[in-house]
Parts: C-alpha cells; sequence; structure tokens
C-alpha cells in the first residue's frame, strides 16, 4: 500500500514559484481506492520536503467531513507559520484546516505563502 501511495503523489505533485513550491495532494478518492488507514497516511507530509530544488513542501489530506488538512514545511525562506495563521491555523504552529473545495484551498494556501515570503 505504502507503494502504490507513494507512486500515485509523486505522479501528482504540483510545482509553483519556479519549482521552489511542491504541493502534495491526498484526495479522499485515492485515499479510499488504496484502503488507506491514518497510519499509512502519516509520513506523507515528508515526501515533498525531498525533492531536489524545493524550499516549501504543501501536504494537503481530504478528510470525510467535507474538509481537509493542510501541513506546510519549508525553510527559510518562507515562514510556514504565518502561512497556515493566514488561513485560521489549526494542529500545530506549521499546518491549518480547510473547508470546502480542494482547489479553492490550494489557491488560498498557495497564495498564503506567497505573502509569507521572507526574502
Amino acid at each position: 500500500k505504502q507503494r502504490a501511495l507513494e507512486a500515485e503523489l509523486l505522479r501528482t505533485m504540483e510545482f509553483y514559484d519556479e519549482g521552489r513550491v511542491v504541493v502534495v495532494t491526498l484526495p479522499l478518492s485515492l485515499a479510499e481506492r488504496l484502503s488507506l488507514t491514518e497510519a499509512d497516511m502519516d509520513d506523507v507530509s515528508a515526501l515533498g520536503g525531498v525533492v531536489e530544488g524545493t524550499d516549501c513542501s504543501i501536504t494537503m489530506k481530504e478528510t470525510k467531513d467535507g474538509a481537509g488538512k493542510i501541513s506546510v514545511r519549508t525553510g527559510t525562506r518562507v515562514n510556514a507559520t504565518r502561512a497556515c495563521a493566514a488561513l485560521g491555523g489549526g494542529g500545530h504552529r506549521a499546518a491549518c484546516v480547510y473547508h470546502g473545495s480542494l482547489a479553492d484551498a490550494k489557491a488560498a494556501i498557495l497564495a498564503a505563502v506567497q505573502a509569507a515570503v521572507e526574502e
């Protein structure tokens, strides 16, 4: 299961800001198709951080209640806490919860990350 999950996430990664920002999306449909448990998805947030040339990894996980979780991991260029706080925060300082569509949440977190750049 883990290999199938990682292969799909690597295949569907999206890059922004000249390749410095990577977005890893785990839609509910994928979790259901692979019969994933919460334990199976624990390390997903680390996946984007190993992509060469990136300094900001955004992981988005859709949940069953029509919402989702966002985790942001960054280097020194982006203030993850500030980006997540712009969306209301939650969980830990580099995380937030979203309600609504995955596409709208992605647009919102990308805008928040851009605003949190500390160059």
